[in-house]
């Protein structure tokens, strides 16, 4: 019975693990083109698609770890043992699924780092060239005047 979550265990984190690679791919993707304004609007709707994307598709695979738990439900008139058998894989699932929000959290709090990381990295980019270009300005204005 308890091979039963495992195995949706197993499929959910295969899943979530697949989509929190492609949204790290497109933070990156995005940090590394560094682009004007006008075309963040794409990059970030491309982003923002990503991240609606893998929040449906955790959902879907809740959904499904607990189709495939509630199948198992015997009847009113089944044996107590089947009846017994079944609380077990539900007090099993259960604690399954609180490992799982444990690490759901923890995937994505190191998502979160790493997007935080990348966006610093890009605002003190930005802040660098503010400054270099001013500098650059001083220096003709230097020149000229």
């Amino acid at each position: 019975m308890n091979l039963t979550f495992d195995q949706a265990e197993s499929e959910l984190k295969s899943s979530i693990q697949s989509d929190i690679k492609k949204l790290q791919n497109k933070v990156i993707s995005m940090a590394q083109r560094g682009r004007t304004n006008n075309e963040f609007a794409a990059e970030e709707a491309a982003f923002i698609r990503q991240v609606k994307r893998t929040k449906d598709a955790a959902s879907q695979r809740c959904d499904d770890a607990q189709k495939i738990v509630t199948s198992k439900r015997p009847s009113p008139n089944a044996p107590e043992r089947e009846k017994e058998d079944y609380r077990t894989l539900l007090r099993y699932a259960n604690e399954g699924m609180s490992r799982l929000q444990v690490w759901i959290t923890n995937i994505f709090n190191q998502l979160i780092n790493i997007v935080r990381q990348i966006v610093d990295w890009i605002w003190d980019s930005i802040v660098d060239i503010g400054t270099r270009i001013g500098s650059a300005f001083r220096d003709v204005i230097d020149l000229f005047f």
